[in-house]
C-alpha cells in the first residue's frame, strides 16, 4: 500500500514537471534585437520636419521619395497661342459700309431697299432672339450675294462716271472710257494701281521707296494679273467700259475686299 502511494507520488510530481515545461515552452518569447530609429537627414542634417524642401528636389535629398524623383511639382506652362488669328469675313454692316466707300455711296438696293437688310436673316445676322452671333465665315451663300451686290453696284458707278465730269469720277480717276490697251495702256495700269489702293488698301508706295503713288510697277507681279484680267475682257467685248466694269466687279468679289 505504502508502495502503491509513493509511485503515485512520483506519477503526479512528474506530470506537473511536465505540464510546467510544456507551459513555459508556448508562451517563451525571445528577446527582439532593438535597432535605433532611421533619422532623416537633409543636406547633413538632420531632418526634424522644420527644414523646407525645395519643390522638384525630393527624389535627391530623402531616399524614400526615390520613386517620385521624375515628378515635376510645377504647374505645366500655358499654351501659346499663335500671334496671327484666321481671317474672316466682314458682317453685313462692315460690308454695307465699305461698299458705300469704294463707289462714292452707292448701296445695293431693290424698289428703294437695302438689300443686305431684306437678307439679314439669310446671311445669319443676329436678330438676339433665335441668333445672337454671326456666322462670319465666307459660305457660298454670302459669296453668291456679294457677286449680285457687286454686280449691281458696278453698273450703278459705270453709269455714273458717263455723267460727271473727270474730277469727280470715281472708276475712271486716271483713264477715260474710250483709252484702250493699244493707245494708252500706262493710263490704264495707273488706274489700275489707284483702284487696288481704293478697293484693297493696296499702295504701291509700300512696294516701291522710290517710285511715285501711281507708278505702274510699283506693284509689279500682283499688278500685272489685274492687268491680263482688264486686257482680256477688253478684247472680249471689244469695249473699255466693260472692260473697267468688269475689273469692279472682280475687285470686290477678291478676299481682299470682303476678309480681313
Amino acid at each position: 500500500m505504502k508502495m502503491l502511494r509513493i509511485a503515485a507520488s512520483s506519477l503526479l510530481s512528474l506530470s506537473l514537471v511536465s505540464f510546467g515545461c510544456d507551459s513555459a515552452k508556448q508562451v517563451y518569447n525571445p528577446p527582439v534585437e532593438q535597432t535605433a530609429p532611421t533619422v532623416l537627414e537633409v543636406d547633413g542634417d538632420p531632418f526634424l520636419g522644420k527644414k523646407a524642401i525645395e519643390q522638384g528636389t525630393l527624389g535627391e535629398t530623402t531616399s524614400h521619395h526615390n520613386a517620385f524623383s521624375q515628378v515635376s511639382l510645377m504647374p505645366k506652362p500655358p499654351v501659346e497661342e499663335a500671334p496671327y488669328r484666321n481671317r474672316r469675313r466682314m458682317d453685313l454692316d462692315q460690308l454695307t459700309a465699305s461698299l458705300k466707300t469704294v463707289s462714292d455711296g452707292l448701296e445695293w438696293t431693290v424698289n428703294g431697299q437695302n438689300q443686305f437688310d431684306v437678307l439679314a436673316s439669310t446671311l445669319g445676322k443676329p436678330d438676339f432672339n433665335t441668333i445672337t452671333s454671326e456666322d462670319l465665315d465666307p459660305s457660298a451663300m454670302f459669296l453668291k450675294f456679294l457677286n449680285d451686290a457687286s454686280r449691281d453696284i458696278c453698273f450703278q458707278m459705270v453709269e455714273r462716271d458717263l455723267q460727271r465730269t473727270v474730277s469727280t469720277r470715281v472708276l475712271f480717276k486716271h483713264a477715260t472710257p474710250e483709252m484702250t490697251m493699244a493707245n494708252n495702256a500706262n493710263a490704264i495700269e495707273i488706274n489700275l494701281v489707284y483702284l487696288l489702293k481704293r478697293f484693297h488698301g493696296m499702295s504701291s508706295v509700300a512696294s516701291c521707296d522710290d517710285c511715285d503713288e501711281d507708278t505702274p510697277n510699283a506693284l509689279g507681279p500682283e499688278l500685272q494679273q489685274w492687268v491680263w484680267l482688264y486686257q482680256a475682257a477688253e478684247h472680249v467685248s471689244s469695249s473699255p467700259v466693260d472692260a473697267w466694269r468688269t475689273v469692279c466687279v472682280a475687285l470686290i468679289n477678291h478676299p481682299d475686299f470682303y476678309m480681313y
